[in-house]
């Protein structure tokens, strides 16, 4: 029997090093990589060739500009694009009715398809919509990756009622895989989407194979990786296969989570309309009409702050993907054995009360600096939990990690800051948001990352 153990304490996850960094193996994850014991691609592979791959993504990051103007300059394009469409809804009007999701969607989408494929789609393009509800089922399927934590996670876990769960059949089958043989309907759905999304990139990659070119700056990670092959052709680890699997896992990393934090972020600034103005009035006058840069962001605290808050709140990976021992190891006075899955719930810490009181409500005020707090009534609390320095700038505090922590790390966090900076800063700059009719009475976020209510 598997063993496996969770980790709620913020302590606790400090100690995920290299021993942790493995992947547990599970049968609906093998019927897509080859039955590979190590995995494959970024998210789901391990050992060596985790190691490399995910380095040159990492040297691909980097030299496509990531962190300096080059890359801001392509956000920034896409960001535009969102906004002309958003204006020409509105064509001369004071006010329309919108559904955000699909800007957001397509925008961010066009950010990680330039990155990964070098292409973009437009509004109302049906092939974007065809491969959108792709990624929406099979995350739907499997959620957050935790069928081997399943039944475990509804036994201990005190916030499963609020957080989606996935499906149930088709975690079924990942525990016992003689189900598999069953006409399960989840699991054929799974299976048939799983592989349309990865003829999507193979036919992607055949593409970009036939155009090749090896002189000048890459186009695109697949373009940056093809070449990659020609000059280690003896390396295992770099293959069309792998490309694929790791072309999808940046895709499906890199688009719900940010689109979800964004669309609920709109949610809580429509129940909240003050820290909206105020979020508007540091923007302006940091930018004025001009565009949003993300090299000014200190200037901004308080948008930093509300920022920060929104990924506490939303808490769009209440856990993260669940991590696995490669070696007998020790964390807190407890041994674990090599093969231990681990489950690291950052959600916990989160909601926290001894690092947020009232963790369940949206305060972003709860960062201000401590020369504001005091002379309040809750100042004695402020060390737990302010984001400010004494200067009124914005700075990382260790309870807080959207992005997971140890050599798991997103691979793609500093996009997703650029991301949710530029585009929350720009829609905020252009537009005022308010709610249909109503203000709604109460606000809770209770579903996270594939919808929202």
């Amino acid at each position: 029997m598997m063993n496996f153990v969770i980790l709620m304490m913020l302590t606790a996850t400090f100690h995920l090093g290299t021993a942790f960094a493995g992947r547990p193996c599970g049968y609906i994850w093998s019927m897509f990589t080859k039955d590979s014991v190590h995995g494959d691609g970024i998210i789901l592979c391990e050992g060596e060739r985790w190691e490399q791959i995910r380095e040159f993504a990492h040297k691909i990051f980097r030299n496509f500009g990531l962190g300096r103007t080059q890359m801001e300059e392509k956000i920034t394009h896409h960001i535009d694009y969102m906004i002309g469409h958003i204006d020409a809804k509105l064509h001369g009007k004071q006010q329309i009715k919108l559904d955000m999701e699909e800007p957001l969607s397509l925008c961010v989408a066009n950010i990680i398809q330039d990155f990964v494929l070098g292409k973009s789609h437009e509004f109302g393009d049906p092939q974007f919509r065809k491969f959108k509800n792709l990624i929406d089922s099979v995350l739907s399927d499997v959620s957050f990756i935790i069928a081997i934590a399943y039944e475990t996670m509804l036994r201990l876990s005190h916030n499963l009622h609020r957080y989606q769960v996935a499906s149930k059949s088709v975690q079924l089958v990942n525990a016992y895989p003689i189900l598999a043989f069953l006409p399960i309907p989840a699991l054929k759905r799974y299976k048939e989407n799983g592989f349309a999304l990865q003829r999507y990139f193979l036919n992607a990659i055949r593409e970009h194979k036939e155009h090749l070119e090896m002189d000048g700056e890459p186009r695109d990670f697949i373009e940056a990786y093809l070449r990659e092959m020609n000059l280690q052709r003896d390396n295992p680890h770099f293959n069309v296969f792998t490309l694929a699997l790791a072309s999808g896992d940046l895709w499906t990393g890199g688009m719900e989570t940010t689109v979800t934090t964004l669309r609920w972020g709109l949610a809580y600034l429509l129940y909240h309309p003050s820290v909206q103005k105020k979020c508007y009035e540091e923007i302006y006058k940091v930018f004025g009409n001009d565009q949003p840069c993300y090299a000014h962001r200190k200037q901004l605290p308080y948008v930093e702050a509300t920022i920060t808050e929104l990924q506490r709140v939303v808490n769009v990976l209440p856990w993260a993907i669940p991590h696995r021992t490669t070696e007998d190891v020790e964390i807190m006075g407890f041994f674990l054995k090599k093969g231990t899955v681990v489950l690291p719930q950052y959600g916990t810490v989160h909601y926290d009360t001894h690092y947020y009181p009232e963790p369940e409500k949206f305060k972003p005020e709860r960062y201000e600096t401590l020369s504001e707090i005091i002379g309040r009534t809750y100042c004695y609390l402020a060390h737990f939990y302010r984001f400010l320095d004494e200067n009124g700038y914005f700075k990382k505090k260790p309870e807080m990690n959207p992005f997971g922590m140890g050599k798991r790390t997103c691979l793609g966090e500093n996009l997703a800051r650029y991301e949710l900076f530029l585009l929350f800063t720009t829609l905020l700059q252009k537009y005022e948001f308010r709610p249909i009719g109503m203000r709604p009475d109460n606000f809770f976020c209770t579903s996270f990352l594939l919808m929202f209510y």
